[in-house]
């Protein structure tokens, strides 16, 4: 019953979310955001430019969900106050422990993220993460917790430097939602109708990211 009336919930809530977010949605695949992005990048090499691209790590991104910053924005998208309070019920007050062998710990309270299991969770999330900012000059491609960012120019160090505008722009986002970024397992990379050696580097803060030769 539990499980059927999630699927009620979700068919109520499904069209909410982003058209770059490929991530749990019907006939929107990982091979097609891939040939959509593999176009866009072809596209940018036939007119000559570099295109500086940022794949970023999130880190436990379902298990640190902030629950009071969801229900927040399932209100700013005008679902109505009885789902949200519905939802609100649905995560509250779960409980975790943990088994060593036949020795089981002391129940704690889940503060945090969306169930494990539950058809309704992958949703959640990627309504937690549907308004992520997006420069003018940048263009994000999504596929459930993997968010990619690319920008374009003719020159490498204009598309470097629209990229790293992106970057910033979300590195504010990302703190006031509590989200963790894994700068260390973020990498980029340029692509060119020739070969170039990536100058400038891009940074995370005040963590540079390393250059890759793929993704």
């Amino acid at each position: 019953m539990g499980k059927l009336y999630e699927t009620l919930l979700l068919s109520i809530l499904k069209n909410q979310i982003r058209s770059e977010q490929f991530g749990f949605r019907p006939q929107h695949s990982t091979e097609i955001q891939l040939v959509n992005f593999i176009d866009n990048i072809t596209d940018n090499t036939n007119r000559r430019l570099k295109t500086a691209v940022t794949l970023l790590d999130i880190e436990k991104a379902f298990d640190k969900v902030w629950h009071e910053g969801l229900l927040f924005k399932l209100l700013a998208m005008q679902v109505s106050q009885q789902l949200v309070s519905i939802i609100q019920s649905f995560l509250k007050e779960r409980k975790f422990y943990i088994k060593i062998d036949d020795t089981k710990s002391s129940p704690r309270t889940i503060i945090a993220g969306v169930p494990q299991g539950s058809c309704l969770a992958p949703h959640l999330f990627t309504v937690f993460i549907n308004n992520k900012p997006l420069s003018s000059k940048a263009k994000i491609a999504l596929f459930a917790d993997d968010t990619l960012f690319y920008a374009d120019s003719i020159s490498q160090s204009c598309a470097i430097k629209n990229l790293q505008a992106q970057i910033d722009l979300s590195i504010e986002w990302f703190h006031q939602w509590k989200i963790s970024i894994n700068p260390l397992k973020t990498s980029a990379n340029m692509f060119s109708n020739k070969q170039t050696r990536a100058g400038d580097c891009v940074k995370f803060g005040d963590t540079p990211i390393k250059w890759s030769n793929n993704i």
